[in-house]
């Protein structure tokens, strides 16, 4: 958090000390940075990315849970193909990296995009401040159902004897006792632009769809209350930042403040937000 250095993906699909950073194209890196993950947590490596002794660090924790989140993976054959997955539920978005392909960005699907017309059209990239493309070659023009999400030949690709791609599928329930939302907002540059969730957030990523911005994470852990909020960047390798009031978790939901980078006035912004473990009508 007060060092400039890549941020850390790690997974149990890809397995053990198998490092990807969403501030960057880079290969997955053998590394020791988790050696083990446990029932109860994980094991840190002697990577300084994640282990360094004079740094203090953020982790974000991610259970595979039917309506919540899961993990898959598979080996590119050229074109489009359909890819299964155990969410449940139609994902809400999809964040997917070649890993053993040199300079291949990472790719995000999310709901809103395009407004939320025809949002399988369309893509960001979590690793640049680029707006949304369009681009057949992410998702093959195809909306993701409840089992399966389709990859067109940019993220099917068989270049070298069949890459090796990663996808991390986030939800959006919107139930009484739903875990997970996304959704969209329009900025209005003005502080107190409400988005209703319905419950209090504990996790919140944001990114505008329309504009050339960072994506933004906020957490009830290092603080997202009333006055400046400690923010990091994923599509960076900065430092956290903590001299700004750009949003407030609410009982309901979140507000923006009158801040560009999440409220630009006209600009759509897209978000995942996660449930507070606070939240009431809950079970974990």
């Amino acid at each position: 958090r007060d060092g400039s250095a890549s941020h850390a993906l790690m997974d149990t699909e890809r397995g053990t000390n198998r490092l990807l950073s969403s501030d960057t194209s880079d290969v997955q890196a053998l590394t020791s940075c988790v050696p083990a993950f446990n029932t109860d947590g994980f094991d840190l490596g002697s990577s300084g990315l994640v282990n360094e002794g004079a740094w203090t660090y953020a982790s974000w924790t991610f259970k595979k849970q039917a309506k919540f989140f899961d993990i898959v993976t598979w080996t590119g054959t050229g074109g489009s193909r359909a890819i299964n997955h155990s969410l449940g539920s139609v994902p809400g978005m999809i964040i997917v990296k070649w890993y053993d392909g040199a300079g291949e960005n990472w790719t995000v699907y999310h709901r809103s995009l395009n407004g939320g017309t025809d949002p399988e059209d369309y893509g960001l990239k979590l690793n640049t401040t680029a707006a949304e493309a369009n681009e057949s070659g992410y998702w093959n023009d195809t909306a993701p159902t409840s089992t399966q999400f389709t990859v067109g030949g940019n993220l099917n690709s068989s270049y070298g004897g069949g890459g090796l791609f990663v996808a991390y599928i986030f939800a959006h329930d919107t139930a009484s006792d739903g875990l997970i939302q996304c959704g969209s907002y329009t900025g209005n540059g003005a502080s107190g632009n409400a988005v209703t969730l319905g419950w209090k957030p504990q996790f919140i990523i944001i990114k505008s769809s329309t504009g050339i911005r960072n994506w933004i994470m906020f957490d009830s852990a290092r603080g997202m209350t009333t006055g400046n909020d400690p923010y990091l960047l994923p599509n960076t390798n900065g430092a956290e930042g903590t001299t700004t009031d750009w949003l407030n978790a609410t009982a309901t939901g979140f507000e923006l403040q009158a801040e560009n980078s999440v409220n630009a006035s006209g600009e759509n912004f897209i978000y995942m937000a996660i449930r507070s473990a606070s939240a009431p009508a809950i079970t974990w």
